[in-house]
């Protein structure tokens, strides 16, 4: 489970100064949301609304993320191509390849696994255990450092629109 830290460039360190170094646990949300492969999408749905988040972590019996499913699978693997959410379950479309973070990783290191990953969700992870610890999301990086969520998509060469 092991990953690549990019330094950061002169300009990026010009656009994050002096702030005081901040981890992934310092910004995350808890506890993380979770359900079964088995779990249908409709549920899902419902607890996505309910709980006013971005993704669900999918875990297996023993608690081992198995997947992830975001806002933006259920449009684009659910609604869009007309599947009956009621039928539709969690194995089925969510992204079984999970790009993770650790707790004790530093913001930055997270900033740039999403930009590197193209993802807008992290699961957090014990490092020690491997346990799930939370989320870090796009949403809670550009309500903390709006400088943060700069560098996200300053090698795209635009602005982000919308968090």
């Amino acid at each position: 489970m092991g990953y690549e830290v990019k330094k950061m460039s002169y300009m990026e360190e010009e656009l994050i100064g002096d702030e005081e170094i901040l981890l992934v646990k310092d910004v995350m949300s808890t506890p993380p949301v979770t359900v079964s492969p088995d779990t249908s999408v409709k549920e899902i749905a419902r607890i996505m609304s309910s709980k006013d988040i971005g993704s669900v972590i999918v875990v297996d019996d023993k608690g081992e993320i198995v997947g992830i499913i975001t806002e933006r699978d259920l449009i684009k693997r659910v609604l869009a191509p007309g599947l009956d959410p009621e039928k539709t379950l969690a194995r089925d479309i969510m992204t079984t390849r999970v790009v993770k973070t650790y707790a004790s990783d530093k913001l930055s290191d997270a900033v740039y696994r999403m930009k590197d990953y193209g993802v807008g969700h992290l699961p957090v992870v014990e490092i020690e255990t491997g346990k799930l610890v939370g989320v870090i999301s796009k949403t809670d990086i550009a309500l903390l450092s709006p400088t943060f969520m700069e560098l996200l998509y300053i090698t795209k060469g635009r602005k982000p629109s919308r968090v």
